[in-house]
């Protein structure tokens, strides 16, 4: 035989055994994977999804915005033509005045541009801008929203608004908005926006029970490229989600474990080995492994934890014992265990010691 971490990892990469049932480690894992198989949403993929299946059922949004909010125009009282050209003067000179960094003047005179001309999309998103550039998110957000309501195609004005809704406990709302946004023709030039508004879509619509679509979209959002080497408008948003990543790759495995597709989270909790914000993947992964068929890659991941580890930690060298019995060659873990490096501690080398002795063949 050659070397036995090797042949583990052949073993490993071959496809697994035929699945089976085993209780959930702990009680978290126990609440991912108690999905609805009746859930008729379940199943859908992203491609069948209509923006417009989630507008009925957006309700109006009872945001207060925080500071910076016109007054409300009457209502079913379209303006005026001379109205609507003064609102296009007033808008002109605050986008001059935001590109020169006068965001604070930009906002009075977009305030006084809705006011007189409540239904431009591309007003709202000028002062949702201009409050944002000022960091007055929640104003911000609520100029989003209107413009996302009244029909902007635009996908910074999207996404920006789909985000809001979604930290406001929105979900259907940001499911619609971010689901434009992403679909919007033209796309953004800027790139980043495209892959925030995916993750921000597979979050809202996983919580709302579309899995598999949720799943389509965050494929998409976790191919986000270094924010370093790429322009944005969205430095924040995009910073989030690199932060994020070990979590999103987490919910990948989560959302694949209630869809039955257990050696797919496994892939996904693998990939969120050695993220930020991945904390307790290594029982999801083993988790996965096991249910899936695949013992040997199980094992692997316990060796590689305690090779890198300067003592054995006890449930790693339960389990590991209890993987050993079900590979074969029956003495392949304990073969494994026995090239791993035994210098050290004495304690590690005692650990070495009896590890091997409890995995060898019974």
């Amino acid at each position: 035989m050659g070397d036995p971490i090797t042949e583990l990892r052949l073993l490993a990469d071959r496809p697994g055994s035929a699945s089976r049932e085993l209780d959930p480690p702990n009680p978290e894992l126990r609440s991912v994977v108690a999905g609805d198989a009746t859930d008729t949403r379940l199943l859908r993929p992203l491609t069948e999804l209509d923006p417009t299946e989630f507008t009925q059922t957006v309700a109006q949004s009872s945001d207060t915005p925080e500071t910076h909010s016109p007054a409300a125009p009457e209502p079913n009282v379209a303006p005026s033509s001379e109205d609507r050209l003064t609102a296009l003067r007033l808008y002109a000179e605050a986008r001059i005045s935001s590109a020169d960094n006068k965001h604070s003047r930009a906002i009075s005179l977009l305030d006084r541009a809705v006011a007189l001309d409540p239904e431009s999309p591309e007003i709202w998103r000028a002062l949702g801008d201009a409050r944002r550039a000022e960091r007055f998110e929640n104003s911000a957000y609520e100029a989003y929203r209107r413009a996302a309501e009244l029909g902007s195609n635009e996908p910074q004005t999207l996404l920006l608004a789909g985000l809001g809704a979604k930290t406001r406990d929105r979900p259907e709302a940001a499911a619609e908005w971010l689901l434009r946004a992403v679909r919007a023709e033209p796309g953004h030039a800027d790139p980043l926006i495209a892959y925030a508004a995916a993750v921000a879509l597979g979050e809202s619509l996983i919580e709302l029970g579309y899995l598999t679509a949720g799943l389509d979209a965050l494929a998409e959002g976790v191919q986000i490229p270094r924010i370093a080497r790429v322009p944005t408008e969205v430095g924040r948003e995009a910073a989030d989600v690199q932060r994020r990543l070990g979590l999103l790759r987490m919910l990948q495995g989560d959302t694949l474990l209630r869809l039955g597709r257990n050696a797919e989270a496994a892939s996904a909790y693998q990939a969120a080995r050695g993220l930020p914000g991945a904390e307790g993947v290594r029982d999801r992964l083993i988790y996965a492994l096991r249910t899936s068929g695949n013992d040997a890659g199980a094992a692997l991941v316990l060796i590689d934890e305690i090779r890198e580890t300067p003592r054995v930690a006890p449930d790693a060298a339960r389990l590991l014992a209890v993987l050993a019995g079900s590979i074969e060659p029956r003495s392949l873990v304990s073969d494994a265990v026995a090239s791993l490096d035994d210098r050290g501690s004495a304690s590690r080398r005692a650990d070495l010691l009896a590890l091997r002795a409890s995995t060898l063949p019974k």
